[in-house]
């Protein structure tokens, strides 16, 4: 893993579920629902990592 202070502020939905220790399909679910703040750039779901780790 990289260390924070590399790392980029955008995450994919695959680096917040290995973060948060569940299954993608759960994280596009709760961004969906808008439990997660997101973006959407075309077809991929983006995160902010400050806003994933508050």
């Amino acid at each position: 893993m990289v260390a924070n202070s590399d790392a980029s502020p955008v995450m994919t939905a695959d680096e917040v579920a290995d973060l948060l220790g569940v299954d993608r399909k759960s994280i596009y679910a709760a961004a969906r629902r808008n439990e997660i703040p997101h973006r959407r750039l075309g077809r991929r779901y983006l995160f902010s990592r400050h806003a994933i780790l508050r």
